[in-house]
């Protein structure tokens, strides 16, 4: 009951004026600009201590004051600044470990939910569908961490926490915006939000490849020295976060092309689509390729069978009209004579190591970050002891077991469902839109993952866990909405059959 009581209030609750909603905008817009002004410049930005520490002080003292008076914006500036924690960690030169500008919004965050739930009487945690194999997941995972201390005891017991913490931190963000979401309100500013860092840092990488790099001019001896990482330092990261977040865009395009002013959004777009092709990942590219196909979809069939679907099998069969980046790409995955490059085929054996490690360890695994240390004894030599699984399904299974890889998978399907609801049940056109562009990405992440570990890495995950929050909040609005709209066809089809038979039928019909 108490859930419910929460959805109406989501439902129902009206918004605050104009003027509230532009400040809260231009203050999401301006922290990013300020965010991307640290990241771009052609060298680092290297600030003075003392500006540092008052940067310091005046950003806990507005997180004191957010946590209070204003949480919602306290959420929509992490939102902000969760894809650039790990080029900006903040960490005031180091001298305390763990203390920097993530760790700082988590105790906040935290801070805040306790302090709203005292201040307006409401329950400090409301259960959701996905909420117990989420918990199942982190369990089995932090009985997976104390495995790898138990067998390696490599590292203090002070490292294991923060290196539990940082694992377990995407999670405790989704719990902590699920049960923060009160208005309709900042669950569609969170949307917009994560709509405006995206389209910055597509133009952010396009500046880092034909500016620092010298894209305009160089040529590049090799794929590597071109690759772009931006704000994950590493390309196949970096691709696999646009492949995650850029369909919110297309499917808000898509959704309002007749307004010509939803046209500009073509500008952001076409910045990731190009910077996921500076990436040079071919598991991004795929990816992407197939959010973009189930976002089509989505929107209208008749486009994706007798426009898009003739297009792409015209550029199959025609690859002299795609860009370079793509083609040549995937071109070399295939030798002349027939055999896969080294890449590929080093991915192939790993991926085979790993499921005789998970046939020799299905319940529990070798332990959380063990696999590159075990992975020679299960049939590779010993020269790539370190490589990653390349498959998060396999790494899960192959490090937590195979029933922490089926909770995972369970997350995904339960929140492939949230989205469909909401796509097929809504009739609110923001909902509609952002629906497809979470299940574009949502295929996206689940493709990406096939080819590399694309979840360990907190700066591309903390957003997707925030839209999962939002997703499951728009599917308790929506679910709401039909049953009252399936209530009110109800009554009047009881008050038009009394008024056929004279009153004749009972009222409970």
């Amino acid at each position: 009951m108490g859930e419910t009581t929460i959805n109406l209030q989501l439902a129902v609750q009206p918004g605050q004026g104009r003027g509230e909603r532009w400040r809260t905008y231009a203050m999401v817009v301006v922290f990013a600009l300020f965010l991307t002004a640290l990241v771009a410049p052609y060298r680092s930005v290297h600030l003075p201590m003392g500006l540092i520490l008052t940067l310091g002080v005046v950003f806990v003292l507005v997180c004191i004051k957010f946590s209070i008076e204003e949480y919602n914006r306290l959420m929509l500036l992490f939102c902000v600044f969760a894809p650039f924690q790990k080029v900006l960690p903040g960490d005031f030169g180091g001298y305390i470990q763990g203390f920097n500008v993530t760790n700082i919004f988590a105790f906040f965050l935290l801070l805040g939910w306790a302090i709203q739930t005292m201040t307006h009487g409401r329950r400090f945690y409301i259960r959701h569908s996905i909420d117990t194999p989420v918990l199942i997941f982190c369990f089995l995972g932090i009985v997976s961490l104390f495995r790898r201390e138990l067998y390696t005891g490599e590292q203090s017991i002070l490292d294991s926490v923060f290196f539990m913490k940082e694992w377990l931190l995407p999670m405790a963000v989704y719990l902590i915006v699920i049960n923060n979401l009160k208005d309709r309100r900042t669950l569609v500013r969170l949307v917009i939000v994560i709509c405006i860092t995206t389209s910055i840092i597509g133009f952010l990488a396009l500046k880092k490849f034909y500016m620092d790099k010298g894209g305009f001019y160089n040529t590049f001896s090799s794929y590597d020295k071109a690759r772009i990482g931006v704000i994950s330092g590493q390309p196949n990261q970096f691709g696999a976060f646009l492949s995650y977040y850029t369909f919110l865009l297309v499917a808000f395009l898509l959704y309002n092309w007749r307004n010509p002013r939803f046209w500009a959004l073509i500008i952001p777009i076409a910045a990731c689509a190009r910077s996921t092709l500076l990436t040079f990942s071919r598991g991004s590219q795929v990816a992407f390729f197939a959010g973009l196909t189930v976002t089509v979809f989505l929107w209208n069939r008749k486009v994706f069978f007798f426009i898009y679907a003739p297009v792409v099998l015209l550029l199959v069969f025609n690859p002299q009209f795609l860009p370079g980046a793509l083609v040549g790409r995937m071109q070399n995955t295939i030798q002349q004579d027939g055999t896969f490059d080294s890449s590929t085929q080093n991915r192939i054996e790993v991926w085979k190591a790993a499921v005789r490690m998970i046939q020799a360890h299905p319940f529990v695994g070798v332990g959380y970050g063990n696999f590159q240390w075990y992975v020679c004894d299960f049939g590779l030599p010993t020269h790539v002891q370190g490589i990653d699984a390349h498959n998060t399904y396999l790494l899960y299974a192959a490090e937590m077991g195979i029933p922490a890889a089926g909770c995972f998978i369970l997350i995904l399907l339960i929140c492939w469902r949230k989205g469909l609801f909401v796509w097929r049940w809504t009739h609110d056109r923001f909902f509609k839109a952002a629906a497809a562009g979470f299940l574009g990405g949502l295929t996206g992440l689940m493709v990406s993952n096939i080819f590399g570990s694309r979840l360990n890495s907190n700066e591309i995950v903390f957003q997707f866990w925030i839209l999962i929050a939002v997703m499951i909040k728009m599917a308790d609005i929506t679910r709401v909405n039909r049953d009252a709209r399936i209530k009110l066809a109800l009554e009047a089809h009881r008050r038009e059959l009394q008024r056929k038979t004279g009153g004749g039928v009972p009222p409970n019909r």
